[in-house]
């Protein structure tokens, strides 16, 4: 399962600004991400649904590569990131 954002925010754990379109981590605790979902911060989608590419920003491909559980470098740029998602 994934989740979408909706809404432009700042996440209160990680201090990562989430906009809208990107992937929210899977990993947080199940009560923040439904609080998420009540104030209509994100939403569940289809994980075959979202696709990433060079338009995404490199927050955002790392939340997705974290909701995949797929490790990265901490300075990754923003082509080894997409080569991540290649492979």
């Amino acid at each position: 399962m994934a989740y979408k954002v909706l809404q432009s925010f700042r996440d209160e754990q990680s201090r990562v600004v989430y906009k809208p379109g990107s992937i929210y981590p899977t990993d947080s605790p199940a009560e923040r991400i439904e609080k998420l979902i009540n104030l209509s911060f994100i939403i569940e989608i289809s994980e075959e649904v979202e696709t990433i590419t060079d338009k995404n920003t490199v927050d955002e491909i790392k939340a997705f590569l974290d909701a995949k559980n797929i490790k990265y470098a901490a300075k990754a740029t923003k082509s080894e990131l997409l080569a991540l998602l290649e492979d």
